[in-house]
């Protein structure tokens, strides 16, 4: 097991397991294989770091989203608008890493500062008397970090996803983690192909062994 102060991972042979509770089909070898210039320049911590950031994207939008639509429309539409984003955030954004946007969503996910956005407004509501957009904005808030909205809609986001990448979700992010990186140090990706076809090889060997 290699660890930092931040991420720990496991390799095992049907995949590679992090500290964060995602599932990669992939080894070290062949993320040193297919990407050596940029596992030498970030490492695999920082790799890893950055597409699990990523992969909370859904839910870390919608969280933000959620309260400013409730301050410019009705509390049940507000819900229905965050629902729809939060599904289009999560079947899109697994095909479209943008690097230095990574950072940024770290920040925005960090529950300290997503409470004091909920504190700042959901205050408000409890003083201007609007009890109806309190109580979605406080149900919205528990729903989106306890993963609740997730697990509801992880069926209709897996269909959906099927039809842009046959690859799991947490591998196509950390394929494109890599293709931004590679535009970001220059570093070319000319394997992208055959490291797609090596994930679901090892995909397939996971579930046979199950």
């Amino acid at each position: 097991m290699t660890k930092t102060s931040k991420l720990t991972y496991v390799e095992m042979p049907s995949g590679i397991f992090t500290s964060d509770g995602i599932w990669y089909h992939t080894s070290v070898k062949d993320l040193l294989e297919f990407a050596p210039k940029i596992i030498d320049k970030i490492g695999l911590e920082t790799l890893f770091q950055k597409a699990g950031d990523w992969s909370r994207i859904p839910v870390t939008i919608t969280i933000w989203t959620l309260p400013c639509l409730m301050l410019i429309a009705e509390p049940w539409e507000s819900a229905v608008g965050s629902v729809l984003i939060y599904l289009i955030m999560a079947v899109l954004s697994p095909s479209v890493v943008i690097f230095w946007l990574i950072p940024i969503i770290r920040f925005m996910n960090h529950v300290v500062v997503q409470g004091l956005l909920y504190v700042m407004v959901l205050s408000f509501f409890a003083s201007s008397g609007q009890f109806d957009a309190l109580g979605i904005g406080l149900i919205g808030f528990v729903f989106l970090r306890w993963q609740v909205i997730k697990a509801l809609t992880s069926y209709f986001v897996r269909i959906l996803s099927r039809s842009i990448s046959q690859i799991p979700t947490h591998d196509q992010i950390l394929r494109n983690v890599l293709v931004s990186a590679s535009q970001k140090y220059g570093a070319p990706l000319p394997e992208l192909d055959r490291m797609e076809k090596r994930i679901i090889e090892i995909m397939t060997y996971r579930r046979q062994k199950k």
